[in-house]
């Protein structure tokens, strides 16, 4: 048998973060570009009821 030889591992290290000129956007703020907006009925303005109850 061959005696094994460790071999070096060279460690991945991540660049360093650089600081943004403006602060990142919240998420979900406004809709993606490249996607159109969805239209579902759950996202129209409610109709108001022509005879609200008072109860």
């Amino acid at each position: 048998m061959f005696a094994s030889t460790p071999i070096p591992v060279r460690a991945h290290r991540a660049p360093d973060p650089v600081p943004a000129d403006e602060p990142a956007p919240e998420p979900f703020d406004a809709p993606h570009p490249h996607h159109v907006p969805v239209h579902t009925p759950a996202n129209e303005d409610p109709v108001p009821d022509p005879k609200p109850s008072l109860h």
